[in-house]
C-alpha cells in the first residue's frame, strides 16, 4: 500500500483574518511541488491529478493541468444527494467525495466527458436546497479559464 504525502492549500481566511489551511492528499514531485492525488473541498481552484507548487503560505501555482474538472456541492447536501451524485456519475467515471459531517460533496471527473454531459449528471442529481459550482472552471471574476481547450 502506497502511503501518500499531504499538503497545506490555502483555502480561504476566517472571521478574525487568519488563513484556513485544507490538508490534501498529494504526491511530492520536489521540494514544494506536488501532485494532488484527491480534488480538494475548501480549496479551490485545482483538482485531482493537477501539479502544484505551494508556497509555505499555501498558496499554491498549478503548473500542470491533469484533465479533471472539479464540482463543489454545497448547501443542505445529505446521505440521499451523495447517492445521487454517485449514480449520475458513475457512467461518467467520476469519484464522488464528502465528509462525514456532510458539509460538502466534491465531484471529480475527467473534462474530456464534455461539460454538457457534466452539467446534465449534477442537474439530476442535485435538488433546490443544494448549490453547486466548478472548483476550477472558471477564475474570480468568472471568466473561463480554458485550461482544457
Amino acid at each position: 500500500m502506497r502511503v501518500h504525502d499531504h499538503v497545506e492549500l490555502l483555502a480561504g481566511h476566517n472571521s478574525r483574518g487568519e488563513p484556513v489551511l485544507e490538508q490534501v492528499p498529494a504526491d511530492r514531485l520536489g521540494p514544494s511541488r506536488f501532485r494532488v492525488t484527491a480534488t480538494p473541498g475548501l480549496a479551490w481552484g485545482c483538482a485531482a491529478g493537477d501539479v502544484l507548487d505551494v508556497q509555505p503560505d499555501g498558496t499554491f501555482e498549478i503548473t500542470e493541468r491533469g484533465g479533471a474538472v472539479a464540482i463543489h456541492v454545497t448547501g443542505s447536501v445529505d446521505a440521499s444527494i451523495v447517492g445521487r451524485l454517485h449514480d449520475e456519475f458513475a457512467p461518467l467515471g467520476a469519484s464522488v467525495e464528502a465528509p462525514p459531517d456532510l458539509r460538502f460533496a466534491v465531484v471529480t471527473v475527467e473534462v474530456a466527458q464534455g461539460f454538457a454531459a457534466i452539467e446534465n449528471a449534477v442537474e439530476r442529481a442535485i435538488s433546490g436546497a443544494v448549490e453547486w459550482h466548478f472548483g476550477n472552471v472558471y477564475d474570480d471574476q468568472d471568466r473561463p479559464l480554458n485550461w482544457w481547450t
